[in-house]
């Protein structure tokens, strides 16, 4: 359907149409969108879709790029257009909103369009000058640039009830000479027009639903509450808090290096967050034992941090020297541990991947407990609270169960 009110005074005369060079005929590469192609003063915007960027097969240096239906909140992905047509003046702007939800549902978003990141710079929308490609791409990052914004969407989607939102693509057409715009077309050269509007918002149907999701925060143990007692049997909880939180015999201060959590022999480790398993070696007996090492994204722990944490012991710290929180990766180690179902690979998060044990210095205690550190490097930290960041702002740790400590404390002391 044509748009009337378009503007013609800009559009030559049948007696001028032998001027005109065709150029989706004279170049062979194109053919195949010939029928797409009505005249050189024809917009047809066909396709609009949220996608990864992946190797074209047999070609190592060609990328094709898969419609995606689910992102999480802060992911990179592309966001592609697809728009036939060459008039000679024409703006494509593509901006992203969130689709209302109905009845008391609670929206995302406090306003549409919704901000999001290209090259670490917030925008609201993107803007093509229309020409010979078929189409036009951008990588983006759906999260504004802020993190505590980032943090506080990410808290938000994770209170709605469905723990998603969907978001649309809105297609717009501006400062146009073109003599028809024809919205959502498919590949046999048939198009829907919208007479009269300037733009169209794409993955509105049930069918073509994309959805953001929130970043899932996995604790390495399901339930986790700290350790009671310390290794001699005596109730001291800060002992598995991080920081100056322990003695040496001279009365002197000692670090604890990550975080106790209570855990009898084999009870199932998880991953916290999308990995990769990096190592699974033995740091020796007078260590931490068999130790996993699952490698993180960066932005993904931060958008996992417990904004309501406080620190609850004196010496109780939140960050040792030379952490870097803001590294593009992060390391989680698990310690002490019995064995291990991976040893590489990827990972995703809330999966097994170790069981609890007692190995290195932790053999025989009546505390059977996780070790669980957050580092900078996944091996060779060094000594003290270098490098090393407080898991309690992470984990979300239940109130202390006594009852069940003290039994497991009774068994083990029988042994």
């Amino acid at each position: 359907m044509e748009n009337d009110s378009l503007p013609t005074e800009n559009i030559k005369s049948s007696n001028d149409q032998s001027e005109i060079v065709d150029s989706y005929s004279a170049n062979p590469n194109q053919i195949v969108y010939d029928l797409l192609h009505q005249s050189d003063f024809d917009i047809n915007v066909a396709d609009a879709y949220f996608a990864k960027k992946v190797n074209a097969l047999n070609e190592p240096n060609e990328y094709t790029y898969l419609k995606l239906n689910q992102a999480r909140l802060g992911d990179k992905i592309y966001l592609v257009v697809k728009c036939y047509g060459k008039p000679p003046k024409e703006s494509l702007v593509i901006s992203i909103r969130e689709l209302e939800r109905k009845g008391t549902q609670q929206n995302l978003y406090l306003q549409n369009p919704i901000t999001f990141l290209v090259d670490g710079v917030e925008k609201t929308e993107l803007q093509f000058t229309i020409d010979e490609k078929i189409e036009y791409i951008q990588e983006i990052e759906i999260r504004p640039k802020d993190d505590k914004e980032h943090q506080e969407l990410q808290d938000k989607l994770n209170s709605l009830e469905n723990k998603s939102t969907r978001l649309t693509i809105r297609t717009e057409i501006k400062d146009t000479n073109a003599t028809k715009v024809n919205f959502k077309g498919i590949l046999t050269g048939e198009f829907d027009a919208v007479k009269g509007a300037r733009y169209y918002d794409f993955l509105i149907g049930e069918n073509e639903s994309f959805q953001i999701t929130p970043i899932i925060w996995h604790d390495p143990i399901d339930n986790p509450q700290r350790t009671y007692y310390n290794s001699s049997g005596v109730h001291k909880e800060q002992n598995g808090a991080f920081g100056m939180v322990r003695k040496y015999d001279d009365g002197s201060d000692k670090a604890h290096q990550g975080l106790d959590i209570f855990a009898n022999i084999n009870t199932p480790c998880k991953a916290c967050l999308d990995g990769e398993i990096v190592s699974y070696s033995n740091e020796g007996q007078i260590g931490y034992g068999n130790v996993l090492v699952l490698k993180v994204q960066g932005k993904d722990l931060r958008a996992s941090r417990r904004r309501d944490y406080q620190l609850e012991f004196t010496k109780e710290i939140e960050s040792g020297p030379e952490f870097d929180i803001n590294a593009d990766y992060i390391y989680l180690r698990y310690a002490h541990l019995n064995s291990a179902v991976l040893t590489s690979g990827e990972v995703k998060s809330g999966s097994i991947i170790a069981y609890s044990g007692d190995t290195g210095n932790a053999e025989g205690v009546i505390n059977p407990h996780l070790h669980f550190e957050i580092a900078k490097k996944p091996l060779g930290n060094g000594e003290g609270l270098i490098n090393r960041y407080n898991p309690a702002f992470f984990v979300r740790l239940n109130t202390i169960n006594e009852e069940e400590q003290t039994k497991v404390k009774k068994e083990r002391q029988r042994k």
